[in-house]
């Protein structure tokens, strides 16, 4: 009931603030940064020199496009789902602009309203929520696109910085939580390409979340707060992903967060405290849920049950194997029999490659370097295997880890979306390698905690 309410009352929260924060001046707004470049701005891969990545394409330049698209049936849809250029993808065009198609379209979307000519073909975006569209509109009536990013990237940056001065404190006062929440944020802040990523609002809205969750876990959230608080801020937290989701990762991100600090505070937790950390995990998963339930039925409402379906039909794709490979994809996979037909014929076969993939975008985590990228995530997984050995045979002894199995089953989550969701995995595996970050961290996390934290006093808090 709480996380029906909870993700009841954002979703309204969503549509209403829309309509509050939309308005003329995301026009002006998205001319500045097409003029001014900022959209070229690139990606500080210091070991990949020449490399030109843009850090806001695609996504940045469809919630642009998103917000300068006047109402076409009122305000009311506008509000619960917004338009997007649609038609046939163009790659190129416009210098001013990344090549993405979603920023060409953002492109051709001005040049048609300034002009005063028809607009290109227009759909609506059903399938999120936009909570971050929401944001960007409000941002955007006080900074410039260039400001509201950079906040966003310190945004980013402070909470894992705080933590990381935070925990350092406690490893200096011998304190053995101290330490895995000092290697967390360690890692999170080298490793987790936050450079890279954000600097986006598709990206860096559900970061904050999820770095904010783990200083608050760092304070008692998980140990101190009641239970029915703590219920109510994982169901918020729930809410608040669901309604930021861009498909990006936030929701195993979120979930490996949650299993870590649930991990590193184990020793601390009676019966009554698994009790209710359980609880709130299910309503974390139960306000995900109920939010995009409410999303389609709402769409389902005001659009008919066409709407519905083509929900259902998108959904079935990321889940599937059939995907479109880039033509040097094909040039390179063909002569192994990988191709789309093979893929989509296959899930056995495009899930390996979904697994696989994401190894060859690590030099997005590795400031460039492909060798160190694919070195870091085989060290993580390596890391990780010693790790579960030392807790199997710690179990078998009789002398078990508080909590350990909690962490290979954080380093796993990143490979379980990835076999989950092949489609998108591997369409997107440049974004979606991100999330290894967490397993990179997940490994780490383990080694502190259960090679060198027990040789440290307990926390006192």
């Amino acid at each position: 009931m709480l996380a029906s309410v909870i993700a009841a009352f954002f979703l309204a929260l969503v549509t209403v603030g829309y309509g509050l924060v939309s308005g003329p001046v995301a026009l002006s707004a998205a001319h500045e940064a097409m003029e001014s470049g900022v959209l070229r701005r690139t990606a500080w891969l210091p070991l990949r020199p020449g490399a030109t990545i843009p850090v806001y394409a695609p996504n940045d330049c469809l919630i642009l496009s998103m917000l300068v698209i006047p109402p076409r049936d009122g305000i009311v849809k506008a509000a619960v789902s917004p338009q997007t250029p649609g038609g046939p993808a163009e790659v190129g065009g416009d210098s001013r602009l990344p090549d993405a198609p979603q920023c060409q379209g953002l492109g051709r979307l001005l040049s048609s309203m300034d002009s005063g000519s028809p607009l290109p073909e227009l759909a609506y975006y059903h399938r999120y929520i936009h909570a971050y569209r929401v944001a960007m509109a409000g941002m955007l009536r006080i900074f410039s696109f260039n400001a509201a990013s950079l906040i966003l990237l310190a945004a980013t940056v402070l909470p894992l910085a705080y933590l990381l001065v935070q925990a350092s404190r406690g490893v200096m006062n011998g304190e053995a939580r101290g330490l895995p929440y000092a290697a967390l944020a360690t890692i999170l802040l080298m490793f987790s390409g936050v450079g890279v990523f954000d600097f986006s609002f598709s990206f860096a809205p559900t970061d904050i979340l999820t770095y904010l969750y783990l200083v608050a876990a760092y304070h008692g959230l998980l140990t101190k707060a009641p239970a029915r608080l703590f219920s109510a801020c994982l169901c918020i937290a729930g809410a608040l992903i669901a309604d930021f989701e861009f498909l990006t990762g936030a929701i195993p991100s979120f979930i490996s967060a949650f299993l870590l600090t649930v991990a590193i505070d184990a020793g601390r937790l009676d019966q009554d405290l698994r009790r209710k950390l359980a609880t709130g995990f299910a309503c974390f998963c139960l306000t995900v849920a109920a939010s995009f339930g409410f999303k389609i039925l709402l769409v389902s409402v005001l659009w008919g049950p066409s709407a519905y379906l083509d929900f259902g039909h998108q959904l079935m794709t990321r889940l599937g194997s059939a995907v479109t490979l880039s033509t040097r994809e094909a040039e390179l996979l063909g002569p192994y029999g990988i191709t789309e037909q093979a893929l989509a014929s296959s899930r056995p076969l495009a899930t390996a490659y979904a697994l696989v993939k994401p190894f060859y975008f690590g030099y997005m985590l590795a400031y460039g370097s492909e060798g160190l990228g694919v070195t870091l995530i085989i060290l993580a997984f390596l890391a990780g295997a010693a790790a579960t050995f030392v807790i199997l045979r710690r179990s078998m002894a009789k002398r078990g880890v508080a909590g350990g199995w909690l962490y290979p089953m954080a380093c796993g989550i990143a490979p379980l979306w990835y076999a989950s969701f092949p489609n998108h995995s591997i369409e997107h595996a440049f974004f979606m390698v991100r999330i290894l970050a967490w397993s990179l961290a997940a490994s780490g996390v383990m080694v502190a905690a259960l090679l060198l934290a027990p040789r440290m006093k307990p926390s006192v808090q």
